[in-house]
């Protein structure tokens, strides 16, 4: 058994089954669940059932394991195996495929659904092109930079790309970018679906417009489905970017 004076820990599995011992209990981890354990809480690993892949991620990165004893020879059995998702002094366990715990921030401070004051982390699930068009329009992505925090994108399933600085990347499943300090950076994948079309995005047309000092943008070529409110939220978008953006609209006239 061990302990962190100081980070949490936060166990995420994708197969198989995890056992750990949190104080005197004993708790499962079943695909597509986190569970966290706050500082100072004693806990180890007891098991499972394979095969098992899971991480584990530490926040902050300190060396603050602390030994405080052995694990007991007779083990309880695990608990609470009927309440998937829990919430105790010693951290919380989320099933990540129940609606509340989707599309929003898990972890952090604020508008979150379990404090953390060491990690802000998201779990986005947008199965079809209609779910990630609704989550951009609920929380428009911005071109941004972090001051001093490194940003970390994973991919469970599908792709998802992301711009960094002037370049489109792309993450596969099973796949971990990091976002140092200070660069700049975007998800786009998830904001319209024009990528899944091959058509570039209103933020990669409005930077190529910036980059070759164009007069005028405009927008055009839309999905028959999009509606005109949609097309305005894309033409702000761009506007953030390039300001001289109008998106195209029948009877549009433009004189050269």
């Amino acid at each position: 058994m061990h302990l962190h004076a100081d980070a949490e820990e936060y166990f995420f599995v994708f197969q198989g089954e995890l056992r750990l011992m949190i104080e005197e209990a004993v708790f499962t981890l079943r695909p597509d669940e986190a569970l966290l354990v706050r500082p100072e809480v004693p806990h180890s690993t007891v098991g499972g059932r394979g095969p098992i892949e899971h991480f584990v991620l530490r926040m902050p990165a300190y060396d603050d394991r602390e030994s405080v004893g052995e694990v007991p020879d007779d083990v309880p059995r695990a608990t609470a195996e009927d309440e998937r998702g829990l919430e105790r002094d010693w951290g919380c366990r989320v099933p990540l495929t129940e609606t509340p715990y989707q599309n929003c921030w898990l972890f952090g401070v604020g508008e979150v659904r379990f404090r953390s004051d060491h990690i802000y982390l998201a779990y986005l699930n947008l199965p079809t092109e209609e779910s990630a068009v609704a989550n951009w329009r609920s929380h428009p992505h911005q071109l941004h930079a972090h001051r001093e925090s490194w940003e970390y994108y994973t991919v469970l399933a599908r792709k998802k790309t992301l711009r960094i600085d002037d370049t489109p990347v792309g993450i596969e499943a099973g796949e971990i970018l990091e976002v140092p300090p200070g660069v700049k950076h975007v998800a786009e994948a998830i904001e319209t679906p024009y990528q899944g079309w091959g058509h570039s995005t209103p933020k990669m047309a409005a930077l190529v417009a910036e980059k070759a000092k164009v007069k005028q943008l405009v927008l055009f070529h839309h999905d028959p489905e999009h509606d005109d409110a949609l097309i305005d939220e894309m033409e702000a978008q761009a506007q953030t970017l390039f300001q001289p953006t109008i998106a195209a609209y029948e009877g549009l006239t433009l004189h050269l």
